[in-house]
């Protein structure tokens, strides 16, 4: 609002107007007087009593200001509002209620022997969390409602023109030093707790006397070899709170910077409300690293700079923070956090400040930004190190840091095994085709080993080959010229059928489970979902329903053109879905389906059949020359795959922004002028040509070798349940699971696994039509015969099931049927 266009006055008066705050020049405070003159009576009533208190609280005596406010007290003719001021021959001034007196006084005590003591009603209870940083948050809440009351006018007026309602703690210097306080309340608090410390027992240990008795309590006595003086000895929270507060402020006086670090890192971990009152601000607002670092590395510097980041989050602070780490780190001639962190543990007697600055100072933010921590994988690998070295000499909440650093370690687990499956988007598990197709195979290599062994001649030239490769047709009868040549042809065709269209582990196969199967669906029209930009057509050749954003617009427009607005987003679906449509039966193929060439079409080139060749002849069994050719087939899809990743790229970049432009086209056509839409679909443009992008980067062979690597059952599913609520916005399914936890699966039994489970849980998040809350019982067993069986209920909407998705699940279960 400090940053708007409005006039300034206004902007003085709408400032206080939002915040309840009184600005502090008197011309500012003037403006707020005039604005209120047209308000109602009772508003300009609280307000000119506000100013007139502030003025008086602050020292400056504006006699216009006061006299307007007793004229208006005057007219109100209300004795509750002649309690905030006193007049006399000496002027106007600001006195205390009797009420509040009183109820000062009850607080006190209160503060001084626990809540548990307190019978003064919510008035005296409030109060006395008001006056501590140790007391009830729920009753300085229930008091503050209260002061909204009318007949708490002129109390709520006392206290709010205050920054804040003085502490005990704040006016034992006071006491000790016998200074009077301006502030009416700061004197009267100062008074009570004097009294109160007169008649006080031995059970603080004597240190609230000392306190207030010159020359006082000494600051570096509250430190003893690293650890405070309340660690040891069971002090009251109120005692606790005025040696902190009191010392800690005494030694920055002093310049003694080191201690008053040192006591307010241990102070805030017995009471974080502590830091609004210690002088971490003090110490390094406004401050230089240099300044900083001449207090000297330690972990007590560590954590005073993250709690004053928790009163004022600054971006400077939390760059100290971390140098402070660093230094720490080269004090220790550490190479990493966690390294620090070991050595600390023998070298630190404080083991609840160490504690806290592993569990709470080193947070996966400040992690990611020091030496040795590459990425927030690291960091979070770090961060699990650290909590499981801190659960070791925690005393309070060891299984809750053990527990955390559980959670860290399965989030890092399913993270790889996505990465897994990520970079393997494009994959074919070549083990099972490997043994199949050697053990069809064998014959012909052995018979093609002999031919050339006796000098069965070899083809004139590459091109002729390749001539009988693109021949090997069913339709086509040709007359053998060369059986060696004519036996090498047949076992490559052989061999790029199982790794083409083997129906389990092919690679078009693949394919279609991993990217055809929703997931570029899921890229385009999952996100324009998630936006309520895209409508859904309840059935195959229906209209499409509005959606939301389309309805939005709508709202503001006649009949007539709401209409024509849910028409231009009707034709937008229906591009998205025909674009959609496009990349996965024509791009995403291995064999041309259309006039689009297919990004995964592995076609044999002279260089290839010469590389089969020489492989045929050096290879020493069946099997190690089918491992050889499918690592062959890769190498020669590879210039492939990098060639239309380019392609695909441009071609649904372009195709994409042709839609969302003419989409614009039409809403301007039919007056659509909400900044607010019109803004959201060009974000909407902005992120599909990411998603763009990532769809294209796909087009590439595998990059990952995953061999050995077993994925125990339960990560597989956690993974598979990951990836779908990803891909779909507002997927959450409320899920029962019995799975099998011994199973482990290899790299070739993951991938097929996770992809039945994907296929799964995006059919019910598709097709149920419930979003959340939808019941999905899961049950995942070993059968004797070592087969995995997989048993998956959901609900489904009654609106869901129409006749169509009923035929076409019966026609599945049909086509299950027969394959088994």
């Amino acid at each position: 609002m400090g940053d708007s266009k409005l006039e300034e006055r206004q902007r003085t008066y709408a400032i206080f107007r939002t915040t309840g705050v009184l600005p502090v020049t008197v011309e500012d405070l003037a403006t707020v007087l005039s604005f209120e003159k047209l308000t109602t009576r009772i508003d300009l009533l609280h307000t000119t009593m506000k100013v007139a208190a502030s003025l008086l609280a602050s020292g400056v005596h504006d006699s216009d200001t006061l006299d307007i406010a007793a004229q208006i007290v005057g007219d109100f003719r209300d004795p509750l509002f002649s309690t905030v001021f006193r007049m006399n021959e000496s002027g106007t001034q600001l006195r205390v209620s009797h009420h509040l007196m009183t109820s000062l006084v009850s607080a006190v005590d209160i503060a001084f022997d626990g809540q548990e003591s307190a019978t003064g009603g919510i008035t005296v209870r409030g109060l006395a969390s008001l006056i501590t940083y140790s007391g009830s948050e729920a009753d300085e809440e229930q008091f503050r409602k209260l002061l909204l009351n009318f007949n708490w006018l002129p109390e709520a007026i006392f206290l709010s023109v205050y920054p804040r309602v003085p502490k005990i703690s704040e006016v034992l210097g006071p006491i000790r030093r016998a200074e009077v306080l301006t502030r009416p309340l700061d004197e009267n608090l100062k008074v009570e707790v004097a009294r109160r410390l007169a008649v006080q027992t031995g059970s603080d240990g004597g240190y609230l006397k000392k306190l207030v008795t010159p020359p006082g309590l000494d600051p570096a006595e509250v430190i003893v070899d690293g650890i405070p003086i309340w660690r040891g000895e069971k002090l009251p929270a109120t005692t606790l709170e005025c040696i902190a507060v009191e010392c800690a402020r005494t030694a920055h006086e002093n310049g003694d910077d080191v201690t008053a670090i040192a006591i307010c890192a241990n102070a805030s971990l017995e009471n974080p409300r502590l830091v609004t009152g210690l002088p971490l601000a003090d110490l390094f607002r406004g401050g230089s690293w240099k300044k900083v670092a001449s207090y000297g590395p330690s972990v007590e510097l560590c954590c005073s700079l993250h709690q004053y980041l928790s009163l004022q989050d600054e971006r400077q602070i939390r760059t100290f923070k971390r140098f402070a780490i660093e230094s720490l780190m080269r004090a220790h001639a550490a190479a990493s956090v966690c390294e620090l962190c070991a050595n600390l543990v023998p070298a630190t007697s404080n083991m609840e400040l160490l504690t806290y600055f592993m569990t709470t100072v080193c947070d996966l933010p400040t992690l990611e930004l020091l030496p040795g921590v590459d990425g927030s994988r690291q960091a979070l690998k770090s961060r699990s190190e650290i909590l499981r070295l801190a659960s070791s000499i925690s005393t309070r909440s060891s299984a809750q840091l053990i527990s955390e650093a559980d959670r860290i370690d399965t989030q890092l687990e399913v993270d790889i095994a996505l990465d897994v499956l990520d970079d393997s988007k494009v994959y074919v598990d070549e083990e099972p085709l490997l043994v199949q197709g050697a053990k069809e195979l064998a014959p012909d290599f052995e018979r093609y080993k002999q031919l050339i062994a006796t000098g069965v001649g070899e083809a004139p030239s590459l091109e002729e080959l390749l001539r009988s490769v693109r021949q090997q047709s069913s339709s086509v009868f040709k007359i053998p010229q060369n059986e060696a040549e004519d036996l090498l042809i047949q076992m490559l065709d052989s061999l790029r059928t199982k790794f083409v269209d083997d129906p389990v582990n092919g690679l078009d196969t693949v394919i279609g489970r991993r990217i055809r199967h929703g997931t570029i669906s899921g890229e385009l029209r999952g996100t324009l979902e998630h936006l309520n930009m895209i409508g859904q057509r309840p059935r195959t050749g229906a209209d499409y329903d509005a959606p939301a954003l389309a309805i939005e617009i709508g709202n503001a427009l006649e009949i007539r053109l709401r209409k024509a607005v849910n028409n231009a987003f009707a034709r937008f679906s229906q591009a998205i879905d025909q674009l959609v449509a496009q990349l996965r039966d024509e791009i995403f193929q291995c064999a041309p389906t259309s006039r689009q060439s297919p990004a995964f079409e592995l076609v044999f080139n002279p260089f290839t059949l010469a590389v089969a060749r020489s492989l045929a002849s050096q290879c020493l069994s069946v099997g190690q020359f089918a491992r050889e050719c499918f690592q062959l087939f890769w190498f020669t899809l590879s210039p492939t795959v990098e060639r239309e990743r380019a392609t695909v790229d441009d071609f649904v970049k372009k195709s994409l922004r042709d839609i969302f432009s003419k989409l614009n086209h039409e809403l301007r056509n039919i007056g659509v002028i909400d900044a607010t839409a019109l803004a959201k679909v060009h974000q909407a443009s902005e992120r599909l040509q990411y998603n763009a992008s990532l769809i294209s980067s796909w087009i590439r062979v595998p990059r990952l070798n995953v061999e050995g690597k077993t994925y125990p059952l339960p990560l597989v599913f956690d993974v598979a349940l990951a990836y779908v609520k990803s891909r779909r916005t507002g997927f959450e399914p409320s899920i029962t699971v019995d799975i099998n936890d011994s199973v482990e699966l290899d790299s070739h039994g993951f991938p097929l696994v996770h992809d039945g489970l994907q296929i799964a849980f995006d059919n019910i998040a598709e097709h149920s039509g419930i979003r959340v809350g939808n019941p999905v019982d899961v049950r995942i067993t070993l059968s004797d015969n070592r087969k995995l069986v997989f048993d998956i209920h959901s609900d489904i909407d009654k609106n869901a099931w129409t006749t169509e998705r009923s035929k076409k699940f019966e026609q599945i279960r049909d086509d299950i049927s027969k394959r088994n």
